[in-house]
C-alpha cells in the first residue's frame, strides 16, 4: 500500500528504501537473465520469451522495465487471486455435492493420469472456474484515466478524468445473471459472456496479463485436488477485503477426509 501514498514514497522511510533495495535487486537479476537469453539467440515460447520477443504498435522494442512489470502483475495474477480463486473452488464444491460429482466424473473420463492441456479443455471445469470467478469477484472495480472526453449516458466525462468500472456490480447484475448470489457453473455451459458481461480480470488492452496463466492453473489444480482427496468444509466463509483485492475472510477452512479412490 505504501506504493499507493506519495507521502511514503521517500527516502527517509525505511519500507520503502527496503521495497526500491528489492525492485533494483530484481530488475538487475531479470537484465542479466535476459542478457543471457539473447546471447543464446534462440527463440522460446515461455513466457519471458514471449515477452522479449513483442513488440509495441510502431514496431520497437518492449524494454527491460516493462517486462519487469509485465512479470510481476503475471506473478500476482498466478499467485494471490489464484489462490483466493482456487479456495472459494474448493468451498463451493463441498457445499454441492452434485457440482462435485458432476465435475468428477468429467475428470475420471479422461483417465487416472491426463494431461494438463486435456483438462483445461474440460467444459464443466472450465464453468466451475469462471462462476467461482463471477460469484467471489477478486477484483471488485477497475479505474481507468480519460485520454479524450467520453461520452456516457447523456454525459461528458473531461479528459483526465478517473472513472471505474464496478466488476462486482455487473457480476451480481440478476439481468444478466438470474439469482447471482447462487453458485450455479451451468449458467456457463453452453452460453458466452460478453467482454462487458464478465470480466474478472478486467477489460479492454488494459486486461491482466496474466489472465490466461490464472485460468489455466485455477483448472489443473482444481482438478488435480478433486480426483485426488475428499474435503469437507469446517463451516460458511464469506468474502472481505485484502488489501486492494478481495478474498475469503478466514482463508475458508476446510479438511481432508481420505484419499479418493479412483
Amino acid at each position: 500500500l505504501i506504493a499507493l501514498t506519495p507521502a511514503f514514497r521517500k527516502w527517509w522511510f525505511p519500507p520503502w528504501r527496503r521495497f526500491q533495495r528489492i525492485k533494483r535487486s530484481s530488475a538487475d537479476f531479470l537484465a542479466r537473465y535476459m542478457s543471457e537469453r539473447r546471447a543464446v539467440g534462440k527463440e522460446s515460447s515461455d513466457v519471458l520469451g514471449i515477452l522479449m520477443a513483442s513488440r509495441h504498435e510502431d514496431g520497437t522494442t518492449v524494454s527491460n522495465d516493462e517486462i519487469l512489470g509485465k512479470l510481476g502483475t503475471i506473478v500476482m495474477a498466478g499467485h494471490k487471486n489464484s489462490a483466493a480463486a482456487l479456495a472459494w473452488a474448493l468451498y463451493e464444491l463441498a457445499h454441492q455435492p452434485s457440482a462435485l460429482g458432476r465435475l468428477r466424473e468429467e475428470l475420471d473420463a479422461l483417465g487416472p493420469d491426463p494431461d494438463p492441456e486435456s483438462i483445461a479443455k474440460l467444459p464443466y471445469l472450465g464453468a466451475v472456474c469462471d462462476e467461482v470467478l463471477r460469484l467471489h469477484t477478486t477484483h471488485t472495480e477497475i479505474a481507468r484515466m480519460c485520454q479524450v472526453p467520453l461520452k456516457l449516458l447523456g454525459y461528458t466525462v473531461p479528459k483526465g478524468a478517473s472513472v471505474g468500472v464496478g466488476i462486482c456490480a455487473i457480476h451480481q447484475d440478476s439481468a444478466i445473471y438470474p439469482e447471482p448470489e447462487r453458485f450455479q457453473p451451468e449458467r456457463f455451459i453452453g452460453r458466452s459472456f460478453s467482454p462487458f458481461e464478465y470480466l474478472p480480470y478486467g477489460g479492454g488492452h488494459r486486461r491482466c496479463i496474466g489472465a490466461s496463466l490464472a485460468a489455466f492453473e485455477i483448472r489443473v489444480a482444481l482438478a488435480t485436488i478433486v480426483m485426488r482427496w475428499e474435503l469437507e468444509s469446517l463451516g460458511t466463509e464469506r468474502d472481505a477485503r485484502k488489501n486492494i483485492v478481495m478474498g475469503p475472510k478466514r482463508g475458508v477452512p476446510m479438511r481432508v477426509t481420505a484419499r479418493r479412490q479412483s
